[in-house]
């Protein structure tokens, strides 16, 4: 298996051609708006210099890349800023509180849309028809709207999404489509031909759940609905070709024929499926992902992704942007600030030579590693046991909700009376009347029954509510695997590259180290830090293996998690 294994990378490194990312260290913005969470960035099609971004309810602009910020538009820490729609002077801002329109580059801003509820109010995408500007659409957090007299009115639009939250919405200016990005999944709009049709489905065992009769059975009705309102978050077109690019919860499809059939991109490098924005360099022909754990180039000879994580902390990444000079400067909003990065893909000549490194006597002990660390199947296990989320948790249910029916009803009841005996002894007429209290009259009694419902023997009532917690439990078992297994194998390769290409540079080798604590850390995180005990006891059983980690400049103390 090892041998197997350092083939592939060996392969995959010296032996065949690749593009690669080319690229410096991301660089923190420092502007102090930008300290904290930022909601979206946004650059100018026609100026790329000039680019806006959104932080604690402001609209922020910079004419030089991000140097120097100046403020727009203020509407309160409070709101949620979503994103920007930008044609020529015209700027749309979507959020929280609304759609807010200025026709001179930011200097006078109006409210031309707010809707009925605080879901509809909160505006997620704007696209304006590129034949007629007077028409724009606006995808909420409770359907589809429509202005027909640039914003001036505006309708919502009754289909299956009216209730149903719009995350992204792309027109596709070469076929006249309208491409909607919602919690239940992909949908194509053609205007013209009054055609309106789901192209991609997201979550459908989870949807058909909610629609059916049994969501009222359901206690953890919350727990489905928060899973299945993710669905297809954000998406983006290859200019010049029918190529639609999907971002959702379980990572990246494509489609090449506008939707008709799909693609599932692998899932390799990606340390978060979670994908919340998109965006295709077409002048470098490369797809990039802004995921809830960083940001990733994704690589198609390998199909794999690669993460540009040097420089920025791990970050829940929600909007990117690209400006088009000497190069390609990405930026990325984030839940910790305002970051770029400069970088250019190249080819590398093709080496077929094998590196001196590994001939390394470091590679013995790496295989003895291996062989102690816990296997694959070990780390599953334990991440299904610690999410509590085995199979047999179902099965148990089933079984005692049927052997129930043996189990019979007793009802045990008492009753207890008393009452007093009193007669009247009317006397003559010298005589009172006289009344005589008799002995108390007692009664006590007691009952029982025991019944037994067997037709339970055969359906439960309580099987409709444990059939629902199933599918829930298969989404999480599945979500729980996907994950653990994603670190697993990214762990793996980093240890294995660290191996037979050493870094030499002394703060690049604490970078490559953190690198593999940290994805050590992420796998206890869903296994009840099983990985650094098994690592806490093999590092003092074998305490040879640390000169695997070790370099003349740095001296490694307490026990590696490596």
């Amino acid at each position: 298996m090892f041998k197997k294994m350092l083939l592939l990378f060996l392969l995959l490194t010296f032996g065949v051609y690749n593009k690669t990312a080319i690229a410096q260290n991301w660089e923190r913005v420092s502007f102090p708006a930008f300290s904290g969470p930022v909601d979206f960035v946004s650059a100018r099609d026609e100026q790329q210099k000039i680019l806006f971004a959104g932080a604690r309810g402001t609209l922020y602009a910079s004419i030089d890349q991000g140097e120097k910020w100046t403020p727009l538009f203020e509407l309160g820490s409070n709101t949620q800023l979503n994103g920007l729609y930008i044609r020529k002077n015209r700027l749309l801002l979507f959020t929280s509180r609304g759609l807010f329109e200025s026709k001179d580059d930011g200097h006078r801003w109006q409210q031309i849309f707010r809707g009925a509820g605080d879901a509809e109010t909160q505006v997620y995408s704007v696209a304006v028809d590129p034949e007629n500007s007077n028409v724009i659409y606006l995808g909420t957090g409770r359907g589809l709207f429509q202005s027909k007299d640039d914003g001036k009115t505006w309708h919502k639009m009754w289909n299956e999404l009216v209730h149903t939250p719009i995350y992204r919405l792309i027109y596709d200016t070469a076929n006249s489509e309208l491409f909607i990005a919602s919690a239940k999944g992909l949908y194509r709009s053609l205007p013209k031909k009054s055609r309106f049709e789901r192209v991609f489905a997201s979550n459908k065992e989870m949807e058909s759940a909610l629609e059916s009769d049994l969501e009222s059975e359901v206690d953890s009705l919350d727990l489905e609905l928060s899973i299945v309102q993710k669905g297809a978050r954000t998406l983006a077109l290859k200019n010049s070709t029918e190529t639609i690019v999907l971002g959702t919860e379980s990572g990246v499809s494509t489609s090449d024929d506008e939707g008709s059939s799909w693609e599932t991109l692998s899932q390799s490098g990606l340390l978060s499926t979670d994908v919340l924005d998109l965006i295709y360099l077409n002048s470098q022909n490369s797809l990039i992902a802004g995921t809830a754990q960083g940001v990733f180039i994704y690589d198609p000879v390998f199909k794999r992704w690669k993460e540009l994580e040097s420089g920025m902390e791990r970050a829940n990444v929600r909007s990117l942007a690209a400006v088009h000079e000497n190069g390609e400067t990405l930026y990325a909003a984030t839940d910790r600030g305002l970051y770029r990065l400069s970088f250019s893909i190249e080819i590398p000549t093709v080496q077929m030579e094998v590196p001196a490194a590994i001939h390394s006597s470091n590679l013995p002990l790496f295989r003895q590693l291996i062989q102690l660390e816990p296997s694959i199947r070990t780390i599953q296990e334990e991440a299904v046991r610690y999410a509590n989320a085995k199979n047999s948790k179902i099965r148990s249910w089933q079984w005692a909700s049927r052997l129930r029916a043996l189990v019979p009803s007793v009802s045990i009841g008492k009753d207890f009376s008393k009452s007093n005996s009193i007669d009247l002894d009317r006397g003559g007429t010298n005589d009172p009347d006289k009344y005589i209290v008799g002995p108390p009259d007692t009664s006590r009694g007691w009952d029982a029954s025991v019944d037994w419902n067997l037709s339970d023997l055969i359906w439960s009532s309580s099987q409709t509510s444990i059939d629902s917690r199933d599918k829930l439990m298969v989404e999480l078992r599945e979500e729980v695997l996907g994950q653990v297994t994603r670190l697993y194998f990214e762990r793996r390769r980093a240890q294995l590259e660290f191996i037979i290409r050493p870094p030499e540079d002394p703060l690049e080798h604490l970078e490559h180290l953190l690198r593999i604590d940290e994805l050590t850390a992420s796998i206890d995180a869903f296994t009840d830090s099983l990985l650094s005990k098994k690592l806490t006891r093999i590092y003092s059983q074998h305490p040879e293996l640390e000169n695997l980690w070790a370099a003349d400049e740095i001296t490694n103390a307490g026990n590696p998690s490596y």
